[in-house]
């Protein structure tokens, strides 16, 4: 293959690489209920494609934890389009999921796990998956500070796999707002932006390369061109 020609075919591969790139999309817990206070916002959820899977990130706001009062409590629930069955990567102690004890990664057939009272009248939400949160050991009962972050990925799911329920919520979370007047409940995220995609930086580099390169090319084109006008 003629140099040029590589170096253009690198370019478009760099250009395809940068397109198809991970997105991602941020929820707001914004919907909740006069039990866990009244705080705008109790965290954010944030959902990347991760290769081919989905990596979802939960992070709560300042003095607010995942419920631990009676353990185990729905940590996350949430749906996915035409799934019966997931499996997770990357879920740690004290988070499982509902699978069963030949599969502890991996969620039995869908379900229906409702988050009340996020569940009352015709707001009903009942969500396809959960992760449970049972830290027995030092935080059962809700002992602060609790754990208030978590991140593990959905094999071969993507973030356009995330589908809302009644009212647009996308997920639940069972809180402890350990704040002034806060106590336990269950809030709701709704979706707040979408993340326009980033390349990677070997994209990046691929691209610099091949406007490099073609830069070079054309330049010596170019002078090649003028010293034979010259003769």
């Amino acid at each position: 293959m003629p140099r040029s020609a590589f170096l253009v075919a690198l370019l478009g591969f760099g250009l395809v690489s940068a397109a198809s790139t991970a997105n991602a999309s941020v929820y707001n817990l914004d919907v909740n209920t006069a039990c866990c206070g009244s705080l705008t916002s109790y965290g954010t959820i944030t959902a990347t494609n991760d290769g081919s899977n989905l990596q979802i990130a939960v992070q709560l706001a300042p003095n607010v934890y995942f419920n631990n009062a009676s353990a185990p409590n729905n940590a996350l629930v949430f749906n996915l389009s035409g799934t019966t069955q997931i499996s997770f990567s990357g879920l740690a102690s004290p988070f499982t999921s509902t699978g069963d004890s030949a599969h502890p990664n991996a969620t039995e057939l869908s379900g229906s796990f409702t988050a009340p009272p996020l569940t009352s009248g015709a707001g009903k939400s009942d969500f396809q998956y959960r992760i449970l949160f049972d830290d027995t050991s030092s935080h059962n009962g809700n002992v602060a500070p609790g754990i208030g972050s978590l991140t593990f990925d959905i094999l071969n799911e993507q973030v356009s796999n995330l589908s809302s329920i009644n009212g647009g919520l996308f997920f639940g979370v069972d809180v402890w707002n350990s704040n002034t007047g806060g106590s336990t409940g269950n809030v709701g995220a709704t979706l707040e932006s979408t993340v326009a995609p980033v390349p990677e930086p070997s994209t990046w580099a691929m691209m610099i390369l091949g406007f490099l390169g073609i830069g070079f090319m054309t330049y010596r084109q170019r002078k090649h061109k003028t010293a034979l006008n010259a003769a």
